[in-house]
């Protein structure tokens, strides 16, 4: 059936034969015993194996698809700490590999600019919290990082969004709660949006300084803050901040 295989035999009898050729060997010799129903059988083969994400679902609803990595609560922790000023406490930890899929903590437009994102930053990570939810991206795929806050610094963007707060009086009370849940950004210049319906929305430009294992290094810093009444009824607020080369994809 293979003329050729008898003559390769022939030819190396007696010598080391390569892994590639006896693996071609087997396949020939499995094609020929099974005919037709080895195509058949390939595809099914192909599709019947596992994938390395799967599907886990979000507090407040929604879904993200995500795969087993290392630990991601350290870098979760320094981002929080350099671009939010605080840390939070986690109820589960990942990394992301696709999108994030209707998430009542966080308002559809800033999920729009996460998934923009998530498929090409080298670091995709979230932590889910009792009473919300975190996500951090920063790097480009494929490269290791190894210094966060340098990620941050070149480009990161990250989002913390918390609710189970009461309904703030005013505009004063809401910058007071993004203070509460972003303490790092309270100096910024707010800028008011939106105050209608006891919903506010707020916009801040600036710079950060972040300690990167080359020094300081400063950055720009752009960030969007929401206070909004979510659909259970209490207060949830939001806050993406954008640094570095993608500070402008918060507006």
């Amino acid at each position: 059936m293979f003329p050729f295989l008898r003559r390769r035999r022939a030819i190396g009898y007696g010598f080391p034969v390569r892994r590639p050729l006896l693996r071609r060997i087997r396949l020939a010799r499995f094609f020929n015993r099974f005919g037709v129903f080895a195509l058949a059988l390939v595809p099914m083969l192909v599709l019947a194996s596992p994938t390395l994400a799967s599907a886990k679902t979000l507090p407040g609803g929604g879904s993200i698809h995500v795969v087993k990595k290392d630990d991601v609560t350290p870098a979760l922790d320094c981002f929080s700490q350099a671009v939010f000023g605080r840390t939070y406490t986690y109820t589960d930890t990942g990394a992301i590999a696709a999108s994030l899929k209707a998430n009542i903590y966080l308002p559809q437009n800033d999920q729009d600019i996460l998934n923009l994102k998530i498929k090409d930053a080298g670091l995709a990570a979230y932590g889910t919290i009792s009473n919300g939810l975190e996500v951090v991206l920063a790097g480009e795929r494929g490269v290791v990082i190894n210094d966060e806050q340098a990620a941050i610094a070149v480009g990161g963007l990250a989002e913390i969004a918390l609710g189970g707060y009461s309904a703030p009086a005013d505009q004063t009370a809401a910058l007071a709660l993004v203070s509460e849940v972003a303490p790092a950004l309270s100096d910024l210049n707010w800028t008011t949006v939106t105050t209608q319906h006891g919903n506010y929305i707020f916009y801040a430009y600036g710079t950060r300084t972040y300690t990167t294992g080359h020094g300081p290094v400063e950055a720009a810093v752009g960030a969007k803050a929401t206070v909004y009444t979510g659909p259970e009824g209490n207060t949830v607020v939001s806050v993406l901040v954008g640094t570095g080369g993608l500070a402008n994809l918060v507006k």
